[in-house]
Order: C-alpha cells, then sequence, then structure tokens
C-alpha cells in the first residue's frame, strides 16, 4: 500500500511536489473522512479518482462553444509503471481503475453533465449528427433519499458537435450535508442516453482558498483552505490507519 510520507519513484527530488502523495491522502481524508481499512482507502481513492477525471474532460466539454474555446485537453497518464492508487486510466495490472470510468462517463457521445462553477446543467453532443426532441431530467437528493428538487424538460433539439446550457440550478436550502445532483437524457422515444450522477456538500470549499492573488505560489501546489467535505467534523484528534501522520480534525463518515 502507499505511505502518504513515501518518496514516489518518479520524482527527481526530495523538493518536488510529486515527491510524496501527501496532497492526495490529505485532501481524501477531509473529503471521505480517514480511511478505516485498506480497503476503504481504495475504495475512496477510486471513488476520487472517478470524480476528478470526469471534472476535467467535462470543463472541456462546457467550453466547446464558449467565447474562447477549449481546443483540447490531454489526459497524463494512461498507465502507472509501478502498483498505485491515482494518476492513471488503467493501473500497473492493466485493471480499469476511477479514472477510466470517470474519463468514460464525460466522453459519451451524447452527453449530460453539471458545471461546479456556474451550476448550469449542460449538454453536449461529440458526433455530427444533430439531435431532436430529447428529453431531460434533473433531481436533486437528499442522502436520506428525499427529493429536494425535479425538473422534466423535453423537446431539446442538440446541434452537431457542440454543447450549450439547459438549465440551470437554484440555490436550495435545507438540503443535507451531502446531496446529490442525478442527471438523465434520453431519445423523444423515451430511450436513455446518458445518466449521470454528481454527490455535493452543502459546506462548499472556499471559493477563494485556491486563488492566491499578488503570489508566485504555483498554482499546481496552491492549497485550498476549506475542503468540499461530505462528512461531519468532530474535535478530536486521530491517527490515519494508511498512514503516519496526525491531523487535528476527524470527519466522521456522512
Amino acid at each position: 500500500m502507499e505511505i502518504p510520507e513515501a518518496r514516489q519513484f518518479h520524482a527527481s527530488a526530495a523538493w518536488s511536489i510529486f515527491a510524496t502523495i501527501e496532497p492526495f491522502d490529505t485532501a481524501l481524508a477531509r473529503r471521505y473522512g480517514p480511511p478505516r481499512s485498506l480497503e476503504d482507502y481504495v475504495a475512496k481513492a477510486q471513488l476520487d479518482n472517478y470524480d476528478n477525471v470526469r471534472a476535467q474532460f467535462e470543463a472541456f466539454n462546457a467550453h466547446l462553444d464558449a467565447a474562447k474555446p477549449s481546443t483540447g485537453v490531454i489526459y497524463w497518464m494512461l498507465n502507472n509503471a509501478w502498483p498505485s492508487l491515482h494518476w492513471h486510466l488503467y493501473d500497473y495490472f492493466l485493471n480499469p481503475a476511477g479514472a477510466y470510468f470517470g474519463a468514460k462517463t464525460a466522453n459519451e457521445p451524447v452527453h449530460i453533465q453539471y458545471a461546479y462553477d456556474t451550476r448550469a446543467i449542460m449538454l453536449v453532443n461529440h458526433t455530427l449528427a444533430r439531435e431532436q426532441g430529447l428529453r431531460a431530467l434533473i433531481r436533486i437528493r437528499n442522502l436520506d433519499g428525499s427529493i429536494a428538487y425535479e425538473r422534466s424538460l423535453k423537446d431539446i433539439d442538440l446541434e452537431e458537435n457542440s454543447a450549450r446550457q439547459l438549465a440551470m440550478l437554484p440555490a436550495l436550502t435545507g438540503l443535507s450535508r451531502t446531496y446529490f445532483i442525478e442527471l438523465e437524457l434520453a431519445s423523444s422515444r423515451g430511450k436513455s442516453i446518458s445518466r449521470n450522477v454528481y454527490w455535493l456538500s452543502a459546506h462548499p470549499m472556499n471559493p477563494t482558498g485556491n486563488i492566491r492573488p499578488g503570489t508566485s505560489r504555483p498554482w499546481r501546489d496552491t492549497r485550498i483552505s476549506r475542503p468540499c467535505s461530505l462528512c461531519r467534523p468532530r474535535p478530536l484528534r486521530f491517527r490515519q490507519r494508511c498512514g503516519t501522520r496526525e491531523a487535528r480534525t476527524s470527519p466522521r463518515s456522512p
């Protein structure tokens, strides 16, 4: 298993930002709670990789027709040269990882997605055929299964090789700490085309946490001051079972 403080084989020097996986490990524990076992750590790592790799490709999708459009995206890397829990579509043993399925979802030929930055629901068509009469279902669900918001749309047209905004999610109150956005897109006859599910926190990340105006700190090493935690923090100390570092707060599982 990976130890957060252990030097990584590909890091050329101890000062490299890639020398250890501590940034990944810290973010994982603060978002999903500290790992209870190796199996739990692996499952959370794969879930996190699915989420962030899907977001990378969906960010490209959302700006296909922007004033300053996306012109390409390169994902690094395809597979690892040694066993690892992140940074690959296929692992060392050539098994598809969580990131693979995130990339697969985001790159559907015709796709429905949520934009984290604007709260917009977007439709994307990577094919050369125009789609007509589509149907969409937007639903926000609390952790207990109750539906907090639902909207159906029909007679939607989508031009070939394009992206368009379909709707904006309203600001809702009273949501559970962890809630879900469920998106479905179907043909005019009701045949499923795309389904996408997001899990979000009612306590979002500090919007200025990853922006450091007036500093020269590299974007890749900028820390987030308040993570988008899906767990309830408690003022107790814990020692992560899959590492050796201690933290001052311990999230509980939702």
